[in-house]
């Protein structure tokens, strides 16, 4: 490794790297590497790096100090990037997302190398966004949101911090907490973003794509209103936040898609419909879950019909936290523990007649035998 001159004098690093493009082609290059960043997500370090090429580049890494976690959060990174490439096509990647280059999984130091995030963090921005410029936010995140439902991704970690603003479009970034739609649901997230399904003591059943509706719903208001949503009635004073967010905080099965939400802005989603996610594979893997639920009661979750908000939330009234185990399909009693069925047991034994009779026949074949020999004998 040796030293190099950055064009602001300050010493960087050079290093040879040696990993995949999102095409899978190995590529060997040498890097300039700047130092780690204060801001990072969490379990991993970032930094700017540029290419002998004079590409820039995210580098994300695993720190040290958490490798097991970091190592989870660096593929989610990476399986994300890839599959979200697969599903955009090579040109005209949406500006929305965060965009993968490429990526090394093969050493015990594995990275992932991202394109340089758009603009800054709503933490930056969000306090000064125009008027005019708060509806094509808006269009744009949705849009983002209607780019991950198409690819079955589901992004659990939407907050100021991981989405960004640079005048023109937003763009969703920092997928180290992502999963598959249909995974099971877990504790991910921080509140106030994190929708309910995603919180401790409620993270049942599994990931849909509206599960990021709530924490997009949360990111509008905040926007328009520079305050924290902890009442519905602060979205019932204002008409317009009332038409676009109504069903946003219900419960994850009932609340509008993306999709949706651009309609009731009067826009189109760009995305094709054969790419949306209301597609036959994610009606079969419904299905899958609800056969699985009923042969296996418990290890499915029950059906979210009795999902209603917690005390507090916006959609929430006083109450009680919803009963998981009302509406379970009744346990499958297995064929020994079933009581006797005297009708049914009879209708199995003539069943089985004819099969006795043959195998008596051939019993007293076998017999027929040993008699005849014995009666020789005797006479």
């Amino acid at each position: 490794m040796s030293m190099a001159d950055r064009a602001d004098g300050v010493p960087a690093e050079v290093e040879e790297l040696a990993f995949r493009t999102v095409t899978g082609d190995l590529e060997r290059i040498k890097a300039t590497v700047g130092p780690d960043e204060t801001m990072a997500p969490e379990f991993l370090a970032t930094r700017p790096i540029r290419l002998a090429d004079g590409t820039k580049l995210r580098q994300l890494r695993v720190l040290g100090t958490a490798r097991k976690a970091g190592y989870g959060r660096l593929d989610n990174e990476t399986l994300a990037g890839l599959r979200l490439r697969r599903v955009t096509g090579t040109a005209d990647y949406p500006p929305e997302l965060s965009r993968l280059h490429g990526y090394e999984a093969e050493s015990a130091d594995p990275y992932a190398l991202l394109e340089p995030y758009r603009g800054e963090p709503l933490t930056v921005t969000g306090q000064h966004l125009l008027g005019s410029e708060e509806r094509q936010f808006q269009v744009s995140l949705l849009t983002g949101l209607c780019w991950l439902a198409a690819a079955g991704i589901a992004h659990r970690g939407l907050a100021p911090t991981a989405v960004h603003w640079d005048g023109r479009h937003a763009q969703i970034t920092d997928f180290s907490t992502s999963t598959m739609v249909g995974a099971p649901r877990e504790v991910v997230g921080t509140a106030p973003w994190a929708a309910r399904e995603q919180r401790p003591g409620s993270a049942h059943g599994y990931v849909s794509a509206q599960d990021d509706i709530w924490a997009a719903g949360r990111l509008i208001f905040w926007v328009h209103t520079r305050e924290e949503l902890v009442d519905r009635g602060q979205i019932d004073e204002r008409p317009a936040l009332k038409h676009l967010l109504a069903g946003v905080f219900g419960p994850p099965e009932d609340r509008p898609t993306a999709r949706d939400l651009l309609g009731r802005l009067r826009e189109e989603c760009p995305v094709p419909v054969v790419l949306d996610s209301r597609s036959p594979l994610d009606a079969g893997r419904r299905r899958f879950y609800a056969e699985r639920a009923r042969k296996h009661p418990g290890v499915a979750s029950a059906p979210d019909a009795g999902d209603r908000p917690a005390p507090g939330e916006p959609d929430g009234a006083a109450g009680k936290p919803p009963d998981w185990t009302a509406a379970r399909p009744e346990p499958v009693v297995p064929e020994s523990n079933r009581p006797a069925d005297p009708s049914r047991s009879s209708r199995r034994l003539l069943r089985r007649f004819p099969l006795m009779m043959m195998v008596a026949a051939g019993v007293l074949n076998l017999l027929r035998i040993p008699i005849a020999i014995a009666l020789v004998l005797v006479r």
